[in-house]
């Protein structure tokens, strides 16, 4: 949303997306210390803590200036979010269905619906065009 302000000009998007990045790694922060209590003394599961040091871990590498550009981020938000779980996805599904198909396999199995078979049209016949006459060859008016 911010991008999208920034992008139509409204350059005053930057310093808000500035206070909102300065506070993404305090907030962190926080979340991975109720995350741990939560796990170890409050004895919860332990995934939430495992995130959230995940995330803390990808938030500090993000903010390092090696890591970014100043035209954009090399490691972009919505990368760090939805590869991890695309990748699972994938690893999920090919153990619950099997290897990917080959394109061949796919557009020759079922799941493929061809459109109907349709003769190229013809040409039609044209009147063959005749030539417009040459005024030098025209007899003259005398």
């Amino acid at each position: 949303m911010l991008a999208g302000s920034y992008l139509s000009g409204n350059l005053d998007a930057i310093s808000v997306h500035s206070i909102i990045g300065g506070t993404l790694t305090p907030i962190s922060f926080v979340a991975l210390v109720l995350a741990g209590l939560h796990w170890w003394p409050g004895r919860g599961p332990a995934w939430p803590a495992l995130v959230m040091a995940v995330l803390v871990v990808l938030i500090v590498v993000q903010a390092f200036d090696t890591f970014t550009d100043a035209r954009t981020d090399i490691i972009v938000p919505a990368q760090t979010v939805f590869g991890p779980v695309a990748f699972v996805a994938y690893l999920w599904m090919k153990r619950h269905y099997g290897r990917e198909r080959t394109m061949e396999e796919f557009l020759a199995s079922s799941d493929v619906v061809l459109p109907a078979s349709v003769e190229p049209a013809q040409p039609q016949a044209t009147a063959p065009q005749s030539e417009p006459a040459r005024p030098e060859l025209t007899p003259r008016a005398r």
